[in-house]
């Protein structure tokens, strides 16, 4: 991650108070967005994804652009301690799933753009948002806020149903989501067949699901949570 050191002077200069960190898992993509932000007049830098938050806190960003399928890390996570920071965050995505778009407008993201996108036009993105220009009608922002409010409340039951299993109700679990059945499960954790239908039980109830298919449909839910 470094400055581009073909950038006119005048341009770092005026990138003093325009300081954007790109965090992306696309080497060439992040670097290319940063050299054309840098020929604008941004201050650019990108995150090396080794420690975001620390490079946050160094760096100092006004804007940050990240992208929120970061090779396994959800880049959601990183939109609180970009805004408790002072940085406006730009979604740069290619995803269409609008639960995660709502759930970043909530986190406070000041909008986002897709990634496929000419790169003109995610730095037009950019500078509209650094002058404080919205992206949405308030309408739109105060729809979007809501819906994610709603969508981080039943992630966060989804979490709290499954940190009440038992260690053996999760071995169950994992089984039953690779399709093993009852007596299979008994022998393969040396337990009855009857306690094995006691734990599905008990995992019935904790999780609030009617069925073991149900139960298994929550538990990849909760899966892609990570």
């Amino acid at each position: 991650p470094r400055m581009d050191e073909t950038a006119a002077p005048e341009a770092a200069a005026a990138g003093a108070n325009r300081r954007a960190l790109v965090v992306d898992d696309h080497a060439l993509f992040a670097e290319a967005l940063a050299r054309v932000l840098t020929t604008q007049g941004f201050a650019c830098q990108v995150a090396s994804l080794l420690d975001v938050e620390g490079e946050i806190h160094a760096f100092r960003p006004h804007l940050v652009l990240l992208d929120v399928n970061l090779g396994g890390v959800d880049g959601l996570e990183l939109v609180p301690p970009a805004v408790r920071a002072g940085a406006k965050v730009v979604i740069v995505t290619g995803t269409r799933d609008d639960d995660r778009l709502a759930v970043a407008a909530a986190l406070g993201a000041s909008g986002w753009v897709d990634k496929s996108s000419a790169l003109p036009e995610l730095v037009d993105v950019a500078t509209a948002v650094l002058a404080g220009r919205p992206l949405w009608d308030a309408a739109r922002h105060a729809d979007l806020v809501e819906r994610g409010r709603r969508e981080l409340a039943r992630q966060a039951d989804l979490r709290w149903r499954f940190d009440g299993l038992t260690s053996r109700e999760w071995e169950v679990l994992e089984r039953l989501d690779l399709g093993h059945s009852v007596p299979a499960i008994g022998a393969e954790l040396h337990i009855s067949v009857p306690t094995v239908r006691s734990h599905i039980r008990g995992i019935l109830a904790k999780l609030d699901v009617p069925s073991q298919l149900a139960a298994v449909a929550l538990y990849n839910e909760r899966r892609r949570l990570g």
